[in-house]
């Protein structure tokens, strides 16, 4: 396992960012996705978990619609490669 992970220090890692509800939105997804004993990290690049280019705005959507948040639109996904920067996405669509 890395050294410090798991959801409590991803939230607070995304404190600035994010509500402690949307980081656990972002953390529960991924960690789904994640290698076993390796728990999703903020700076984790969307490549890690498997989704190419073509993908990230499929899997941006398909959160957004499971919490009832705004559809992300293409201009908004353009430059999403961390999990930090789908936090950041997911808590502007989720006060939208």
């Amino acid at each position: 396992m890395k050294a410090g992970a798991g959801l409590e220090s991803f939230v607070s890692d995304l404190s600035d960012i994010a509500s402690p509800m949307v980081s656990q939105v972002v953390f529960d997804h991924f960690s789904a996705c994640a290698v076993r004993g390796f728990p999703p990290l903020p700076e984790d690049d969307l490549y890690l978990y498997g989704f190419a280019e073509d993908d990230v705005k499929d899997e941006l959507a398909h959160i957004a619609r499971r919490q009832g948040w705004r559809i992300p639109t293409d201009r908004e996904v353009q430059g999403v490669s961390t999990l930090r920067d789908v936090a950041a996405l997911m808590a502007s669509l989720s006060e939208s």
